[in-house]
């Protein structure tokens, strides 16, 4: 029980770093190219948001096959 919490903290934690870091780079890629292309900066705002779903359900499979 206690690797299983143990596991579920420790992805949790990696998710939110990487999610801190993307909204930075994403916001900046935003407004560099918010002059040229507003449809395009969104488009890849709306990508990357999909992929940190993707990438949270991954962490969060991998701690409970560790776990278990």
């Amino acid at each position: 029980m206690l690797s299983a919490l143990t596991a579920s903290s420790s992805s949790s934690l990696v998710y939110s770093n990487f999610s801190f870091s993307s909204r930075i780079g994403s916001s900046a890629l935003y407004t560099a190219r918010r002059r040229r292309e507003q449809a395009s900066s969104i488009t890849s705002i709306a990508l990357s948001g999909r992929f940190l779903s993707v990438i949270y359900l991954s962490l969060n499979l991998t701690a409970a096959s560790i776990a278990a």
